[in-house]
């Protein structure tokens, strides 16, 4: 209502993060080099992160149409490598500790567990800010 759009163009704005989000995931493993820490990879990416949300509300007195879409591909691009790089330490860090281990078991392992806490951090985080709001 307060930049006077239809529906049909507020859904497109509300698929840009989505979008992002999808092609990052894809574009993880080749943008973030091999001899590159992942831990550093990951805080990077949380900071660029949490800078470009700050974009996306109303924080600031103007509120710009063309800004706010701008922040919505940027957290959609640094939501990507959340989820391909902590999959990726995960098996390293199994690796070296069980040298021997199952491969595809310990994937599979490592990947519901993984799933299990995005999906209830997806449930209870929208509960929690809603009872602060």
């Amino acid at each position: 209502d307060e930049y006077d759009l239809g529906q049909t163009y507020q859904g497109l704005i509300f698929g840009i993060q989505p979008l992002t989000y999808t092609l990052a995931t894809f574009l993880t493993p080749y943008i973030v080099p091999s001899w590159f820490e992942r831990r550093g990879a990951l805080i990077i990416n949380l900071f660029l992160l949490g800078t470009s949300q700050l974009f996306i509300g109303p924080f600031y007195t103007d509120k710009d149409l063309i800004v706010m879409c701008v922040a919505l591909l940027i957290s959609g691009f640094f939501l990507g490598p959340l989820m391909i790089l902590p999959m990726q330490e995960m098996m390293i860090s199994t690796k070296l500790k069980y040298p021997d281990y199952d491969f595809e078991h310990a994937t599979n392992l490592l990947s519901g567990l993984m799933n299990s806490a995005v999906g209830v951090g997806q449930a209870i985080g929208p509960i929690f800010g809603a009872s602060l709001y």
